[in-house]
């Protein structure tokens, strides 16, 4: 889907629960975002993205039991107004 070396983060707008659940799903990167922005970096999750991007400290806090593993955050606003 994003055919790029890197998957910081991501973010779709729309008002289909479904296509945001399936972009959600097929996007390779770490913060995936529905109905808002990212920031680019989100240097309180406990990892930096995906591919060829983020933060280079995978394997800080608790989160080292998890380093290698591809973790996705997903952010949904299901009322777009809101945002």
């Amino acid at each position: 889907m994003n055919d790029s070396p890197y998957g910081l983060t991501a973010a779709v707008h729309t008002a289909s629960l479904h296509r945001a659940m399936r972009f959600a799903e097929k996007a390779q990167a770490g913060v995936i975002v529905v109905n808002g922005g990212t920031h680019g970096s989100e240097p309180h999750m406990g990892f930096g993205g995906v591919k060829d991007s983020g933060t280079g400290w995978r394997e800080a806090g608790i989160e080292a039991l998890d380093v290698y593993s591809d973790w996705k955050i997903v952010t949904l606003i299901a009322d777009p107004a809101l945002a």
